[in-house]
């Protein structure tokens, strides 16, 4: 008689109770999150409070203070908000993975994503 693998009194599902759950749950997969467009985030990264707080800062500055310093502050502003928009594209054209997961499973994922991609040409 075989002896069965010591997993400390543990018991997995039997087929019929796999299926079962197969039928009514469906594949065990994460939910794909559809892709947003540019433009939805470009909203998000506008709306951020820290964005919102330094542009009216900028702007009261502009009406109360130095112009030229005001310009500096804004654009300085801008020019965060083209990285943050450059960042999120990207990280929604990588795919799914990325809201759900913390950046070590995000790395692995990449990897056998990659691997699997490689290994089906």
């Amino acid at each position: 008689m075989p002896s069965q693998p010591n997993n400390g009194g543990l018991r997995g599902l039997t087929r019929e109770q796999a299926a079962a759950r197969f039928e009514a749950d469906g594949p065990n997969e994460l939910p794909s999150a559809k892709p947003r467009s540019f433009l939805a985030i470009a909203w998000e990264v506008l709306r951020e409070p820290m964005i919102l707080l330094l542009v009216a800062a900028g702007v009261i500055y502009l009406v109360l203070g130095e112009p030229r310093d005001s310009l500096v502050l804004l654009i300085s502003i801008f020019a965060i908000l083209g990285i943050d928009l450059i960042s999120k594209t990207k990280r929604n054209a990588r795919g799914r993975h990325c809201d759900i997961f913390p950046a070590p499973v995000r790395c692995w994922l990449e990897v056998v994503s990659k691997r699997e991609s490689q290994v089906g040409r």
